[in-house]
């Protein structure tokens, strides 16, 4: 055993040192060294999740969840397809061959290419001979288209080909235009009346791989 203050050699039991007489603990008495306690970190507290949302039973007698989102997208081809039907009706006309008929000859009165080419096959025309058709009726004076060829167009018959009932003829009449107005009188300053004169004529109509009739033209 040593003594704590110098250092010096003590005999076991002794209570003062011999060398500096410095008073001894006894080592039965010594106080222990407190141990650190361990530092223990605070609990994080739980927070109860919330219970999840049950989903109603599903009613065995509803229509299944694809049945609505189908029935609007077929409603709206409908209504769309009903209001290109009534369009086309009301800036075309009646799909039928009398009808074809007149339509192309209001055209040709008035050297509208556009109208002729829309109501009648013209199947030997190219995109050239389209262009320049189209091309030749646009420079026609307007006081000449003012004065139609034709008027009070009337279809008095129509035949469907009982052996192709693709095909049909019409036959109509019409006012004809027999002399020109302004635009034939050089001449003179007044102008020459406008005559017209009454004819029948008759032409074919086919319908087209589309299901329109179309006036069968050159």
């Amino acid at each position: 055993m040593q003594c704590t203050n110098c250092g010096a050699e003590v005999q076991p039991g002794a209570t003062v040192c011999p060398s500096c007489e410095e008073r001894l603990v006894p080592s039965t008495q010594a106080v222990a060294t407190p141990r650190k306690r361990p530092v223990v970190a605070a609990a994080k507290p739980v927070v109860a999740k919330a219970p999840k949302a049950t989903k109603a039973p599903r009613d065995p007698s509803a229509p299944p969840a694809w049945v609505r989102p189908v029935a609007v997208l077929v409603g709206v081809v409908l209504l769309a397809a009903a209001g290109w039907f009534i369009y086309s009706f009301l800036n075309a006309g009646p799909n039928t061959p009398d009808a074809a008929v007149v339509r192309f000859m209001q055209s040709y009165a008035v050297y509208d290419a556009r109208g002729m080419l829309d109501n009648s096959t013209h199947a030997s025309f190219t995109a050239t001979d389209q262009a320049s058709f189209e091309s030749e009726m646009a420079r026609v004076p307007a006081e000449v288209k003012a004065v139609p060829l034709y008027k009070d167009i009337r279809v008095s018959s129509v035949t469907i080909q009982p052996d192709d009932a693709s095909t049909a003829v019409v036959r109509f009449s019409a006012m004809m235009l027999a002399t020109a107005s302004a635009s034939s009188s050089q001449s003179t300053s007044t102008p020459a009346p406008v005559v017209y004169s009454p004819r029948e004529e008759t032409l074919t109509v086919v319908k087209s791989s589309a299901g329109k009739w179309l006036v069968k033209w050159n």
